[in-house]
């Protein structure tokens, strides 16, 4: 019996004093999100959330509001999660984007080209875009030392931590300019264009990474 107890209680002291056990118990901590520095009056930014195990989607926010900083502050609990960033969702879209409560609906969810904006694509810089995009990462997150419910993140499974998590964000369309000259001067030689057709484009496209039919 008392073999017993030594046993227990050594086993019990164990597991109090393992750091991975108590960083990765379930609490609520607030982790930042960043990707390029965006024009709010331009670009519309939708998160998601969603733990790697079941799928079930933690957050769906829509529109997110950047901090002064430009990144967004997120209340996520710890564990292994998947974070999601769309930019300039097409309207059609939105409705079933606010309606998704699984990841695997994200993940069968289609843009099609006839769901994008009919307004003139605008991509000039690193800031100002009404293109759609969308990034994604996988986010091991935990507590830390510090209280006062600050988490940090990992991209790598634990080799590295920071307390923002960068995204990396790929057009879902691209912004084509066309441009003609005429090489010889003379009124012989005017022409008047009167179509252009483009072939060979994509008539839509998953919002993850998928193989294709």
């Amino acid at each position: 019996i008392i073999l017993y107890i030594l046993l227990s209680l050594l086993f019990l002291s164990s597991c109090n004093h393992d750091p991975e056990v108590l960083g990765m118990a379930d609490e609520e901590v607030y982790l930042s999100v960043s990707t390029r520095v965006l024009d709010p009056s331009m670009t519309q930014v939708r998160i998601i959330v969603t733990d790697d195990l079941s799928g079930q989607v933690l957050i769906n926010q829509y529109p997110m509001q950047p901090e002064p900083s430009g990144e967004y502050k997120l209340s996520v609990r710890t564990g292994q999660l998947n974070f999601y960033m769309v930019l300039n969702e097409p309207t059609d879209l939105t409705r079933n984007l606010s309606a998704i409560s699984h990841q695997s609906a994200l993940s069968s969810l289609i843009l099609n080209g006839a769901d994008l904006p009919t307004t003139e694509p605008v991509d000039n810089s690193t800031s100002q875009t009404n293109l759609p995009a969308m990034g994604w990462a996988k986010v091991l997150v935990r507590a830390t030392t510090e209280g006062s419910g600050h988490g940090e993140g990992s991209v790598n499974g634990g080799s590295t931590w920071s307390n923002t998590i960068n995204i990396q964000m790929q057009r879902m369309a691209a912004k084509v300019t066309i441009e003609l000259r005429k090489q010889t001067q003379g009124a012989a030689d005017e022409m008047t264009i009167t179509k252009i057709t483009a072939v060979n484009i994509p008539q839509y496209e998953y919002f993850l990474p998928k193989k294709y039919d």
